[in-house]
Protein backbone atom coordinates (compact mmCIF):
# COMPACT_ATOMS: atom_id res chain seq x y z
CA UNK A 1 0.00 0.00 0.00
CA UNK A 2 1.39 3.50 -1.00
CA UNK A 3 1.42 6.31 1.61
CA UNK A 4 0.12 9.26 0.95
CA UNK A 5 2.80 11.04 0.37
CA UNK A 6 3.65 9.32 -2.68
CA UNK A 7 -0.56 9.54 -3.57
CA UNK A 8 0.62 12.91 -3.89
CA UNK A 9 4.03 12.77 -5.57
CA UNK A 10 1.98 10.26 -8.16
CA UNK A 11 -1.04 13.11 -8.62
CA UNK A 12 1.21 15.73 -8.95
CA UNK A 13 3.39 13.88 -12.02
CA UNK A 14 -0.48 13.00 -13.56
CA UNK A 15 -0.71 16.98 -13.55
CA UNK A 16 2.03 17.94 -15.15
CA UNK A 17 1.92 15.12 -18.33
CA UNK A 18 -2.16 16.06 -18.58
CA UNK A 19 -0.97 19.94 -19.11
CA UNK A 20 1.78 18.71 -21.25
CA UNK A 21 -0.79 16.59 -23.29
CA UNK A 22 -3.11 19.68 -23.30
CA UNK A 23 -0.23 21.88 -24.44
CA UNK A 24 0.97 19.72 -27.59
CA UNK A 25 -2.88 18.89 -28.25
CA UNK A 26 -3.20 23.05 -28.53
CA UNK A 27 0.34 22.77 -30.88
CA UNK A 28 -0.96 20.20 -33.27
CA UNK A 29 -4.49 19.44 -32.23
CA UNK A 30 -5.90 17.42 -35.70
CA UNK A 31 -2.50 15.30 -34.98
CA UNK A 32 -4.77 13.72 -31.85
CA UNK A 33 -8.17 13.68 -33.77
CA UNK A 34 -9.51 10.09 -33.81
CA UNK A 35 -12.70 9.92 -35.86
CA UNK A 36 -15.55 7.39 -34.69
CA UNK A 37 -16.53 4.86 -36.91
CA UNK A 38 -19.74 7.05 -38.74
CA UNK A 39 -17.20 9.80 -38.86
CA UNK A 40 -14.24 7.38 -40.39
CA UNK A 41 -16.94 6.30 -42.92
CA UNK A 42 -18.08 10.17 -43.82
CA UNK A 43 -14.14 11.29 -43.84
CA UNK A 44 -13.41 8.03 -46.33
CA UNK A 45 -16.33 8.96 -48.58
CA UNK A 46 -15.79 10.33 -52.17
CA UNK A 47 -19.01 11.88 -52.95
CA UNK A 48 -18.93 15.56 -53.90
CA UNK A 49 -21.49 16.20 -51.43
CA UNK A 50 -21.67 14.66 -47.98
CA UNK A 51 -24.32 14.90 -45.08
CA UNK A 52 -23.26 13.98 -41.91
CA UNK A 53 -26.45 14.06 -39.53
CA UNK A 54 -27.62 12.69 -35.93
CA UNK A 55 -28.68 13.04 -32.70
CA UNK A 56 -26.96 15.00 -29.56
CA UNK A 57 -23.15 13.51 -29.67
CA UNK A 58 -23.24 12.15 -32.67
CA UNK A 59 -19.99 14.30 -33.24
CA UNK A 60 -21.15 16.39 -36.59
CA UNK A 61 -19.33 19.20 -34.66
CA UNK A 62 -16.52 17.77 -34.62
CA UNK A 63 -16.94 16.17 -37.87
CA UNK A 64 -17.21 19.65 -39.80
CA UNK A 65 -14.31 20.99 -37.27
CA UNK A 66 -11.98 18.27 -38.44
CA UNK A 67 -12.55 18.26 -42.21
CA UNK A 68 -11.98 21.90 -42.21
CA UNK A 69 -9.11 21.94 -40.30
CA UNK A 70 -7.73 19.44 -42.89
CA UNK A 71 -8.73 21.49 -45.73
CA UNK A 72 -7.12 24.55 -44.06
CA UNK A 73 -3.79 23.21 -43.27
CA UNK A 74 -3.47 20.71 -46.36
CA UNK A 75 -2.68 17.74 -43.72
CA UNK A 76 -4.60 14.73 -44.58
CA UNK A 77 -3.97 11.59 -42.88
CA UNK A 78 -2.91 8.59 -44.77
CA UNK A 79 -6.58 7.15 -45.15
CA UNK A 80 -7.95 10.43 -46.52
CA UNK A 81 -9.09 9.63 -49.99
CA UNK A 82 -6.51 11.49 -52.50
CA UNK A 83 -9.67 13.14 -54.85
CA UNK A 84 -10.89 14.86 -52.05
CA UNK A 85 -7.94 16.60 -51.48
CA UNK A 86 -7.33 20.13 -51.82
CA UNK A 87 -3.70 21.38 -53.39
CA UNK A 88 -3.57 24.70 -52.75
CA UNK A 89 -4.75 26.74 -50.05
CA UNK A 90 -8.91 27.25 -50.04
CA UNK A 91 -11.32 30.10 -48.99
CA UNK A 92 -14.05 28.41 -46.74
CA UNK A 93 -17.00 29.50 -45.10
CA UNK A 94 -19.10 28.34 -42.35
CA UNK A 95 -22.67 29.63 -42.12
CA UNK A 96 -24.77 29.10 -38.91
CA UNK A 97 -28.30 30.03 -37.72
CA UNK A 98 -26.87 32.24 -34.94
CA UNK A 99 -23.32 33.88 -33.95
CA UNK A 100 -23.86 32.01 -30.62
CA UNK A 101 -23.67 29.19 -31.67
CA UNK A 102 -20.94 30.07 -33.73
CA UNK A 103 -19.23 31.41 -30.28
CA UNK A 104 -20.36 28.47 -28.08
CA UNK A 105 -20.35 25.07 -30.37
CA UNK A 106 -18.13 25.73 -33.99
CA UNK A 107 -15.23 28.10 -33.20
CA UNK A 108 -14.58 25.91 -29.87
CA UNK A 109 -13.88 22.61 -31.94
CA UNK A 110 -11.87 24.89 -34.67
CA UNK A 111 -9.42 25.79 -31.77
CA UNK A 112 -9.31 22.39 -30.66
CA UNK A 113 -8.17 21.41 -33.91
CA UNK A 114 -6.62 23.78 -35.65
CA UNK A 115 -2.90 24.66 -34.63
CA UNK A 116 -2.46 28.30 -33.16
CA UNK A 117 0.48 28.81 -35.31
CA UNK A 118 -0.65 28.31 -38.01
CA UNK A 119 -3.48 30.91 -38.10
CA UNK A 120 -1.98 34.24 -39.29
CA UNK A 121 -4.71 36.61 -38.14
CA UNK A 122 -8.28 36.52 -36.66
CA UNK A 123 -10.74 39.30 -37.32
CA UNK A 124 -13.87 39.78 -34.44
CA UNK A 125 -16.64 41.59 -35.40
CA UNK A 126 -19.19 42.65 -32.57
CA UNK A 127 -17.54 40.18 -30.25
CA UNK A 128 -18.09 37.01 -32.77
CA UNK A 129 -15.24 35.42 -34.88
CA UNK A 130 -15.64 36.69 -37.76
CA UNK A 131 -12.28 34.87 -40.08
CA UNK A 132 -9.63 33.28 -39.87
CA UNK A 133 -6.52 33.66 -42.13
CA UNK A 134 -3.98 30.87 -41.99
CA UNK A 135 -0.58 31.23 -42.77
CA UNK A 136 -0.44 29.66 -45.75
CA UNK A 137 -2.91 31.68 -47.35
CA UNK A 138 -6.04 29.83 -46.67
CA UNK A 139 -9.11 31.61 -45.18
CA UNK A 140 -12.42 30.77 -43.74
CA UNK A 141 -15.11 33.10 -42.90
CA UNK A 142 -18.11 33.02 -40.46
CA UNK A 143 -21.24 34.19 -41.50
CA UNK A 144 -24.77 33.63 -39.80
CA UNK A 145 -28.25 34.81 -40.66
CA UNK A 146 -28.16 37.40 -38.05
CA UNK A 147 -26.25 39.14 -39.88
CA UNK A 148 -27.53 42.19 -42.44
CA UNK A 149 -28.89 40.93 -45.55
CA UNK A 150 -26.67 44.42 -47.40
Amino acid sequence: MQTEEELKQLLVELDQIERVEKDRKRQAGIDYYVPNSAQMRAHKSVAKTILYCGGNRAGKSTFGAAELVFHLTLKYPSWYPKERRFHRPIKAIVVCDANAKIEKVIEPKIKEYLPQKFIAHRKVVGGYLNRIVCSNGATCDFLSSEQDDM
